[in-house]
């Protein structure tokens, strides 16, 4: 807002150390509260905030200011602090005499509700000055009520029907005189109809006067005819874009405006009138500073209440980032806005500008929802994009640009299924086929990173073969070794199957998870005598070749003692193993290619020996890894 009231600023703040200053809400809660404690000569200072109040100034000669007063550059402050009628009443009731002293700066004065009439001091939504009466009864003869307001924001109030609804002015001229309100540097917008109301008995002076988008009629005039010379309507360096109601253009001293309105004014209402745009740089959001190439402005000055020059906020770089592969991130644009100057009205509502952004790369896509940006890479890319996001503001647009870079990650085996078994599949084994295998089989797990995929194949979790095939052949032995029931001739047992690349050491389980295989050994417990091997006989290792795990097979005619020696391929002997007074009958020992210090042995040709008592058996097995 500009400021021309330069004499009457300079001396209230000189005298500012002299006066007592009241505030809200430090010492009183409420507005009305101090205005009720305060003396004539006080200044009530309200600091940022709403205030749900409908207040009277009962006649003292006092200022109710906000901070603004004495932070003029800081004009947020008058959008920041609020008094709110609530819709119960008029906001502001000047009724009781208040002289031209008596000062109202700085607020937005919002959500006034008149509900009387002109003779009623109810009347009116945001301001109400009346000379007519108050609550108290009627005023004295010759006083009247002549407040400066000045460096206000009025929006959203409701006078009543025929009323003012942001001011109504309005004296009982022939019995309490003539009521002279200056009103300075104030915002109207989206009041009802009238906005302000200047009824018969007041002589109005507006300046720096900004009147637009309200309901209708802007400014209604009601003089009382040609012979009241004293009553009268002066209007200087003011935009007004809302409808005129001037009843009696005789008496109107001076009205200086200018009205795009559609209405070619001229010089019928005064001097230097034109309807021509004024060029706001925000009106979009009800913030209606002049662009500095507004017709209205000469030099550093322009017409109307506020400053000259839009305003838009600048767009800092955003930093580089960097994301995983197949994850996504989100960037809030907002704390890359930065208000480098918000000494201007409404910033905050300028604090939400629209983004877009695009991607220079095809493979990340960006998507926008307000201020929130959330960039999702092509499953599986990775690699660098560039990111543009474009800030557009009323008044401008900025861009800034930011790379983007996708980590590589190690993509797991793709999901697979089985083949066999199935949940119906049953393993007879007999003497005939005791060493024949049932083949487990899958489907291909295929690795997108290019890894060779391995299975891991689990029985009863106690038998782990490592493989490259999607099939294994399952020996009989395997199952005859691992029967732990010599008394059931039937059981089940658990297979499954998990995939593994070689980038990571995480498994993939098969789909539908382990896999019940149903063995019946009847036929093969019935025709050998009570599981009483005849004879000593060492078996091949199963599987063969291994890795890690194999299983040796061998059966003892009677109890014994054995030894079991591994040598490698030059006769080194790596590994031992006894067991002490086994029972007659058939024996499995699993042996996980470690040497006799648990450490993994090499791939390679190994020999196992097997010795019990007298008697004494070789063979050959194939570690390969």
């Amino acid at each position: 807002m500009r400021y021309l009231l330069t004499f009457f600023i300079f001396i209230n703040h000189l005298s500012y150390s002299q006066r007592n200053i009241i505030y809200v809400p430090d010492q009183y809660s409420k507005i009305q509260f101090a205005i009720d404690a305060a003396s004539n000569g006080d200044i009530v200072q309200v600091r940022p905030g709403i205030y749900y109040e409908n207040i009277n100034l009962k006649g003292k000669d006092i200022s109710l200011v906000s901070d603004h007063y004495f932070n003029l550059g800081y004009t947020q402050l008058i959008k920041d602090t609020i008094i709110d009628g609530g819709k119960k009443g008029t906001v502001i009731r000047i009724q009781s005499g208040e002289p031209s002293s008596a000062l109202i700066w700085g607020f937005t004065i919002q959500n006034g509700l008149g509900t009387g009439t002109k003779d009623d001091y109810t009347s009116g939504g945001g301001i109400n000055i009346n000379t007519h009466k108050n609550i108290d009864g009627l005023l004295p003869t010759g006083a009247s009520s002549s407040p400066r307001i000045s460096h206000c924001i009025f929006k959203n109030n409701d006078g009543g029907t025929g009323n003012g609804a942001a001011i109504h002015a309005y004296s009982k001229w022939k019995d309490y005189g003539i009521s002279s309100p200056i009103i300075s540097n104030c915002v109207f917008f989206e009041n009802a109809s009238p906005a302000v109301l200047i009824d018969e008995g007041v002589n109005g002076l507006f300046y720096n006067i900004t009147m637009a988008d309200n309901d209708t009629i802007g400014l209604e005039w009601k003089s009382t005819g040609v012979s009241n010379v004293q009553s009268s309507l002066v209007i200087n360096n003011s935009i007004i874009l809302d409808s005129l109601a001037l009843i009696d253009s005789v008496s109107a001293k001076e009205i200086g405006i200018n009205s795009s309105n559609g209405i070619s004014f001229g010089n019928n209402y005064g001097k230097n009138n034109t309807n021509i745009d004024p060029l706001f740089c925000y009106r979009e959001i009800r913030e209606y500073s002049l662009h500095s190439l507004s017709p209205l402005v000469s030099g550093s000055e322009g017409v109307g209440a506020l400053d000259v020059g839009c305003y838009t906020p600048k767009f800092d770089p955003i930093e580089n980032l960097t994301i995983l592969e197949d994850s996504k991130k989100q960037v809030f644009l907002s704390q890359y806005v930065n208000y480098a100057n918000p000494g201007l009205l409404y910033v905050s509502a300028m604090a939400s500008p629209t983004f877009s952004a695009k991607s220079l790369s095809s493979e990340i896509k960006t998507l926008v929802n307000n201020d929130t940006l959330t960039i999702t890479p092509d499953t599986n890319w990775n690699g660098t994009s560039e990111i543009q996001v474009t800030m557009t503001d009323i008044g401008d647009q900025e861009t800034s640009s930011f790379a983007v870079s996708v980590q590589e990650i190690n993509d797991l085996p793709q999901s697979f299924e089985w083949v066999y078994p199935t949940t119906l599949d049953t393993v007879q084994i007999s003497e005939n086929n005791s060493f024949d295998w049932v083949t487990i089989k899958w489907t291909k797990s295929t690795d997108i990173d290019g890894n060779e995929v391995k299975y891991w194949f689990n029985l009863d979790d106690t038998y782990y073969v490592s493989l490259s095939d999607t099939t294994y052949d399952l020996s009989h032995s395997v199952l005859l070794a691992n029967w732990y029931y010599d008394e059931l001739s039937a059981r089940e047992f658990t297979v499954t199957v998990s995939a593994i690349d070689s980038g990571e050491p995480v498994f993939v389980p098969i789909n539908g998870g382990p896999q019940k295989l149903f063995v019946n050994r009847y036929q093969f417990l019935s025709t050998n005598d009570d599981l009483v091997p005849k004879n000593f006989k060492l078996y091949q290792n199963s599987p063969n070749p291994f890795n890690p795990n194999t299983h040796i097979r061998f059966d003892l005619p009677k109890n014994e003692s054995i030894s079991l020696m591994i040598y490698n391929v030059i006769g080194k002997e790596v590994a031992q193993i006894n067991r002490n007074n086994l029972s007659a009958g058939s024996h499995v020992i699993n042996w996980k290619g470690q040497n006799q210090y648990g450490d993994p042995l090499p791939s390679g040709l190994y020999i196992y020996r097997l010795v019990a008592g007298n008697k004494i058996s070789t063979k050959k097995m194939l570690l390969l890894k």
